[in-house]
């Protein structure tokens, strides 16, 4: 299965327990910058990578950010349900 053609402003799924998370920057192919809402209770910034058949967290543990301002109202809000 090849990478999905991801743009900044898209959700994506991440990992296996299909985290919706908000495409703030592409650095390449395979990497993004995203934030998602953590526990219902905060937004975090963090980058992700294609694993070649789904995308999943670069880092193992804690390594965001908090998101403030209108990134952490889109991450809070989640994306469109149709």
């Amino acid at each position: 299965m090849g990478n999905p053609n991801v743009k900044e402003g898209d959700w994506i799924t991440v990992g296996s327990s299909n985290t919706d998370v908000y495409v703030f920057h592409v650095f390449s192919a395979t990497e993004v910058s995203a934030g998602y809402y953590q526990n219902r209770s905060k937004a975090i910034k963090e980058d992700f990578v294609w694993d070649g058949e789904s995308w999943q967290f670069k880092h193992d543990g804690p390594c965001g950010s908090y998101l403030r301002g209108s990134d952490e109202a889109i991450v809070k809000r989640g994306p469109p349900r149709a």
